[in-house]
């Protein structure tokens, strides 16, 4: 009995100083593992929240605005179901500035095309062959990022989106509009 109760006093002691050197020493950031850091810079660039997003040329050329970039396939059911809210906020914040960036995921551009049509889709829609779903480390589709205009992810959404979710996370670009 005293035996038992001695190990568990050792057990506990030990447990606790690994619990005060973890306090003490912090996690490591995950975006220090998952990304790389330019010369000088304050941010890792990583597929993770308050990283600056990967970069790729259609991403750069909307630079300086708020983008939702969202990964999809046209084969992918909670992708139909979220396009039309994702059309619903462009339609809404797009005239000031919101920039929506679909990334379908290696289907052909006819197939493509013919789903924009069918679904009445206005924003920009582009097809990777691997490489931007490998910068983004993409797990599953839909994935939804929001990228501030500096560049820095906000929010990270894995599935369907919810409009008011979404609606939420773009808010602080576009309150001056909103009243």
């Amino acid at each position: 009995m005293i035996k038992r109760l001695l190990y568990s006093l050792i057990s506990a002691i030990f447990i606790g100083i690994g619990l005060v050197i973890i306090i003490g020493a912090g996690l490591p950031n995950r975006a220090d593992f998952t990304g790389y850091r330019l010369p000088n810079s304050a941010r890792p660039i990583a597929p993770e929240i308050n990283a600056i997003a990967p970069a790729f040329p259609l991403l750069d050329s909307y630079r300086g605005q708020p983008i939702i970039l969202n990964f999809w396939a046209t084969w992918c059911e909670p992708c139909l179901v979220e396009m039309p809210d994702l059309q619903r906020l462009y339609d809404e914040f797009g005239d000031n500035g919101l920039v929506i960036l679909a990334i379908n995921l290696g289907e052909s551009e006819n197939i493509v095309d013919e789903w924009r049509e069918r679904l009445g889709l206005t924003f920009s829609i582009g097809i990777d062959d691997g490489r931007i779903a490998g910068l983004y480390r993409l797990r599953t589709q839909p994935t939804t990022f929001i990228i501030s205009p500096e560049g820095v992810i906000t929010h990270i959404f894995h599935g369907t989106i919810r409009l008011d979710t979404v609606r939420s996370a773009i808010k602080p670009y576009f309150s001056s509009f909103l009243g």
